[in-house]
């Protein structure tokens, strides 16, 4: 099967925002992140999220997936032994959906499966930053303050 076609199959699930493949050296292989999450970013993270793996393999021997939420958005680490997939998704996303989709890919993910992907995109110039996220207002007995 193409990878890149699981992929981008994962990628359409409503709230999946991007994905990144890593590959055992964490080098990214497939880089479908939003504009900003760029190449700068995916290369300043790469130590966190090998400790983040070092930590939850520690924690929890035999542990392949990781889950890191936010306010309003997820990261999920998903480890194969050829490589990572990383998952930004939204709070609209069904993780089951996504933990189905992409446990396809992985199945299909080796070491000669990452070196037929197309070389890595050039880094993208970011448009801008980070999308503000409307927030609520905050209430104090039934009164917005």
């Amino acid at each position: 099967m193409d990878m890149v076609k699981l992929l981008d199959n994962v990628l359409e699930l409503p709230g999946v925002v991007g994905l990144c493949l890593l590959d055992a050296d964490c080098e990214p292989r497939l880089n479908r992140m939003p504009d900003f999450v760029d190449a700068g970013v995916l290369a300043s993270a790469r130590p966190y999220l090998a400790a983040l793996q070092e930590g939850a393999e520690a924690c929890l021997p035999g542990t392949r997936d990781l889950v890191l939420r936010f306010a309003e958005h997820w990261l999920m680490l998903r480890l194969a032994p050829a490589g990572t997939l990383v998952l930004l998704g939204g709070e609209a996303a069904s993780l089951s959906s996504v933990r189905m989709l992409s446990n396809i890919a992985l199945r299909e993910l080796d070491a000669e499966t990452i070196a037929a992907l197309p070389s890595p995109e050039q880094p993208r110039e970011p448009t801008g930053p980070a999308p503000a996220a409307a927030r609520a207002p905050r209430m104090y007995r039934g009164r917005p303050y």
